[in-house]
C-alpha cells in the first residue's frame, strides 16, 4: 500500500515515504477508550527499515508519537474517507476457519505526529 498510496488513495494527499497505516478498528477503539478513562493515550510508531526516513543503517530506529485526539481531529476532518484502504481478504487471513486479518486501514502522514516517544511524566504525580 505505502509505495502504491498516490494510486490507491489519489485524494488523501499522501507520499509514499511519509505514510503510517493504521488498523482502523483499533484506531476507534482507542477514540472509545479515550472517551472512557480520559486519560492521554498516544500512538506510537517505531520505523525500522525504512532508508527514506532512517537512512541505510538498518539498526537505526525512528519513533513517531501523537496523542490520540489529534488523530481523531484527523478522522473527523475526513468525511469521505480519502485516508481509509480496504484490502481485499487473502487465504492467510484466516485462521481456524476465523477471520483474523486485518483488510480496514486507516492512513496518516509522518508529519503529523512528533518525532520521538510521548512524556509520560504524568504518571510520576499519580
Amino acid at each position: 500500500t505505502f509505495m502504491s498510496i498516490r494510486k490507491l488513495l489519489p485524494n488523501a494527499n499522501l507520499f509514499p515515504s511519509e505514510t503510517l497505516a493504521c488498523n482502523l478498528s483499533d484506531l476507534e477503539r482507542y477514540f472509545t477508550i479515550k472517551d472512557r478513562v480520559g486519560l492521554p493515550i498516544y500512538v506510537t510508531w517505531c520505523l525500522i527499515r525504512r532508508p527514506c526516513i532512517t537512512g541505510h543503517n538498518f539498526d537505526n530506529k525512528k519513533f513517531y508519537t501523537q496523542e490520540i485526539d489529534v488523530l481523531r481531529n484527523i478522522r473527523l476532518q475526513d468525511k469521505f474517507n480519502n485516508r481509509r484502504f480496504r484490502r481485499s481478504s487473502g487465504k492467510g487471513d484466516v485462521i481456524n476457519g476465523e477471520h483474523r486479518g486485518v483488510v480496514v486501514n486507516y492512513h496518516f502522514s509522518i508529519n503529523e505526529f512528533y518525532e520521538g516517544l510521548p512524556a509520560l511524566s504524568f504518571f510520576n504525580n499519580k
